[in-house]
Parts: C-alpha cells; structure tokens; sequence
C-alpha cells in the first residue's frame, strides 16, 4: 500500500529537520569543539612553560614548602587550573587542587621538571586544566539542542494541523466516493467544495460520471442486442441440431439394417440353400485354417468325403422335390453326429457331403464314419413327397494324417476323393480309406 500525501509531507519535513539537526551538530563536534580544544591547549601549554622554571629551582634545593605554597597560590589565583600534580625525588607528591565535578571537560599536561643545572630530569608535573570557554559553548549547545527540538516539535504539530485542514476536504471527498452508489446515480449528496482544487476534481469527476452513464447506456443497447442475436442464433442452432439428430438416427438404423443383411448375406454366402449347412467355400475356408494348425502343432486330421448311391435313380423315379428331400435329411443325420465346434459337415457337391475332423486320427474317424453309415440305414421313414424313398445308403473315402510342412491339403482332398471312387466301385455302401501318398 502506498503512503498518503500527509505521511509524504511529514516524512519530507522530519528528513530535513534531521539533516539539520545533523548539520549543525557536526559544525560543532568537528569545527567548533576542535578550534576551542587548540586554542585552550595553547594558552595552557604557555601557563605551564612559565610556572616550569621556578618550580625546577625549588625541586633542585628541595624546597618542598615554598613549591607547595607557589602551587597553591599558583591554583588559587588561576581559576581555570583545578589541580597541580608533582612527583620527584627525594620528596614527597605534592597534590594540590580542587574536587572535580563528573562530566567535567579537563585538558591534562604532563611535563618533565628540568634540572637548572643541566642534569637528568628531577620529576614530572601534571596539570589539570578546565576550560570555562569549553563549558559555556557545550552548555549554550545543549540549550540550542534543547531549543531546536522543542521549536522542530511545535513547526511539526503546527503543520499537522495546517494539513489535517488541508486535505480534509479531499478525504471527505474520497468518502463519498467511496460510498456513491452507481445504481441510484444521485450527484446532489456530493460534498461542497471549499477551495479552488476540490472543486475542480469535482467537476472532473461529474465529467466523467456523465462519461460512464453514456458508455453504459450504449453497453445496455449492445448488450440487448447480442441477447437477442444470441437467442436467434440459439434458436436456429438448436433446429439444425434437432434436424441433424434425426439424420441420425435415421442413418443409424440404415446402417445397423445394412450391417444386419450384410452379416446374412455373409452367413448365407457361407452356408448351403438347401441344407442349412456349410458349402464349398466354406469347406474349403476351414479346411485351409485346420490345416495350417495340425501342421504347425503336429496333430492329426481326418478328412471325409461321402456319396449318395443311386441319387440319379431317385430324381428319376420320385421326382427332384424328392431327391430334395433325401439330401437334407442325410446333412440332418450328418450334423447330427458332428458336434465339435472344430469339425466341420459341408455340402461339397450334388450329392456329395465332406467332413472336416480335427484333431481325429485314423481309428476315431473309422469309427464315426462307421457310425454314420449305420445312421443312414437306419434312416426313419421320409417325409412326403419322399416317402416311398426307402433303402437310402452312403458310400464312404477318408484320409488321415498328420500334415507336415511338405503335405498339401489337395493330395488329402484327392486321395479322400480317390477312396470314394473305390467305394463305389466295389459296390457302394463301402468305407475305404485312402493314403495321402498314394494321390
């Protein structure tokens, strides 16, 4: 927070006074004080270079009584000496003087008592000096010190006041400002002016009161139209959006019903139209992935192919719709056994069916296609328009192996292919399996 213009002024005024008090004590402590110390030292040393010799002469004869009565009129008659101090052979110190007050400012002079005769020193001498003219002078500094201080201490509280007057008007008016209420916008509670400033801050203030109102009012209009653009705006915003969300929504169910035909035309694309089960392309599909995993784990895979016999003599005795019928009741036996979700029943021709067994090896895929050919046999009776279909029998080719990296899935296919065709040859409603390595 910075200071206010009352506390500038009276920080400026007490910087000077101080520098003045300063000033002054400094021409006295180091001017005045050591011109005075000179000049008293002076007129000292001259005392004492004039009473030296006769105090000599006495000391040389051992004249003890007259030194102490020349001493003693020696301090009596001068009153800056207050005390003569002698020490010398032979005889004993004679000190002379009056007591001294404390804080008493003293100049000390030692001299050496010559022998008048030209021999050693006979003794020392102390004189103890004090300086009227000192005394006054710090005397009279104490009382300026004493006045300066009181005259600084009434000027500083007269110019308090003289402030405190003069910025009052300009407090009173701060009040105000601070406690104006745009809102109510009433100029008539503010303060009189008493002096040529105020009253010119007052005017600069209602200038720029006005200055605000009309900037706020132009504010309000702007405001009142941004409003009113924002909600057309808003509007307009939220119909597209409501517009948007109905395209949406209606290609959202477009696209889940194209996703859901897409998968049927997938899993129609993958499945049989008259049996329900795979076709060709799906055989072929899973027989490629079964495969690349028996070869790379070394597990066995069986695969068989089956025929209808005499399918030819059933269209042409009982009617295609008939032989229609044959066929989807042999994928039904089929299925039927086939329940692994890794084996796989295909329609691979016109009467012809495969089976993908994984990981089966010869004696298991012996066994099921046994139990198939049995199924078969016992086939109930057929729905109409077969039902005079009876007799109904498969012939079986299945290979077995556990494919290694140099095997080929058409030497399996072909060798199962080739098993089929003995089958038929020797009678069909046979099993004959067939080696990969002989296709």
């Amino acid at each position: 927070m910075k200071p206010s213009v009352r506390t500038r002024i009276l920080g400026t005024v007490i910087v000077f006074a101080l520098a003045l008090f300063l000033l002054v004590q400094y021409q006295y402590e180091v001017k005045l004080k050591v011109i005075l110390n000179t000049t008293e030292q002076s007129k000292y040393e001259t005392v004492a270079d004039t009473v030296l010799p006769i105090l000599a002469v006495n000391t040389a004869f051992e004249l003890e009584h007259e030194n102490r009565q020349y001493i003693a009129e020696l301090v009596r008659q001068n009153p800056d000496l207050v005390r003569v101090i002698l020490t010398a052979e032979g005889m004993a110190m004679i000190d002379i003087g009056e007591h001294i007050p404390k804080h008493t400012t003293l100049i000390r002079l030692h001299k050496i008592v010559p022998d008048p005769q030209g021999g050693s020193a006979l003794g020392e001498v102390t004189f103890i000096f004090t300086s009227r003219v000192l005394q006054m002078t710090e005397q009279e500094h104490r009382t300026f010190i004493i006045s300066f201080v009181l005259v600084a201490g009434l000027l500083l509280l007269l110019l308090i006041v003289i402030l405190h007057y003069a910025i009052r008007p300009i407090y009173v008016l701060l009040t105000w400002i601070r406690n104006f209420d745009p809102k109510t916008d009433d100029m008539s509670t503010m303060p009189e002016a008493c002096c040529d400033e105020v009253r010119m801050i007052e005017e600069s203030m209602q200038q720029m009161f006005e200055r605000i109102r009309h900037y706020t009012s132009e504010l309000d209009e702007l405001n009142r139209n941004l409003d009113e653009k924002v909600r057309e705006r808003t509007d307009a915003l939220t119909w597209t959006n409501a517009q948007l969300q109905e395209e949406i929504r209606i290609r959202e169910t477009a696209e889940q019903a194209l996703k859901g035909a897409n998968e049927r035309l997938t899993a129609l694309s993958r499945l049989d139209v008259l049996t329900g089960i795979a076709n060709r392309r799906s055989f072929q599909e899973h027989l490629n992935e079964s495969w690349a995993v028996c070869v790379r784990e070394q597990i066995p895979l069986s695969l068989v192919i089956c025929d209808i016999d005499h399918f030819k003599r059933v269209n042409d005795t009982y009617g295609h719709p008939a032989g229609d019928v044959v066929i989807r009741s042999i994928a039904e036996i089929l299925g039927s056994e086939i329940k692994r979700a890794s084996d796989l029943v295909a329609r691979y021709g016109g009467e012809e069916f495969a089976v993908i067994l994984f990981d089966t090896g010869y004696a298991d895929a012996q066994a099921l296609v046994k139990r198939l050919q049995e199924k078969v046999w016992a086939m109930s009776p057929l729905p109409p328009p077969a039902e005079a279909v009876s007799g109904i029998t498969l012939s079986f080719g299945f290979c077995s192996l556990v494919p290694g990296p140099h095997d080929s899935i058409a030497k399996c296919i072909a060798a199962a292919d080739q098993a089929l065709y003995r089958a038929k040859k020797a009678g069909r409603n046979r099993i004959v399996y067939g080696e990969s390595s002989e296709a």
